[in-house]
């Protein structure tokens, strides 16, 4: 079943945008929002992604050899280290990182069951952006 993404923004080219998953944007957002630290960080890593990079802020998230569309924005701060997982789709002409589900804390270095869990779902949403 298709889910809905609205945008959020795009490069100036249209080639990078980011969308949010609508179902869980809320949960989203108030992540994003607060702490006001958490908006400071998302504005950075939302001018890596739309200038085509990767970094330790923004890095894929691959999980096994069958999921590899899967990127994570990484808040690190206040020792939270939380995430949102956003799942890549590419054409020709533009790629779209959508922000499907957030975690707002990771406890260990490697993935747990909580993190492959929501790489998981993440990866099984379909939409057309």
């Amino acid at each position: 079943m298709k889910r809905e993404a609205d945008l959020v923004v795009q490069s100036d080219d249209g080639k990078f945008c980011i969308y949010i998953d609508s179902e869980n944007a809320d949960s989203i957002l108030d992540y994003i929002e607060s702490p006001k630290k958490n908006i400071k960080r998302f504005e950075y890593i939302k001018g890596v992604i739309l200038d085509g990079l990767q970094n330790d802020c923004f890095k894929r998230e691959i999980e096994d050899n069958n999921i590899r569309d899967i990127y994570a924005m990484r808040f690190d701060l206040h020792g939270t280290n939380g995430r949102i997982y956003c799942k890549k789709i590419s054409d020709q002409n533009k790629v779209a990182y959508i922000m499907g589900e957030v975690l707002r804390s990771k406890k260990t270095e490697s993935n747990g069951p909580k993190e492959k869990s929501a790489i998981k779902r993440v990866h099984t949403y379909d939409y057309d952006c």
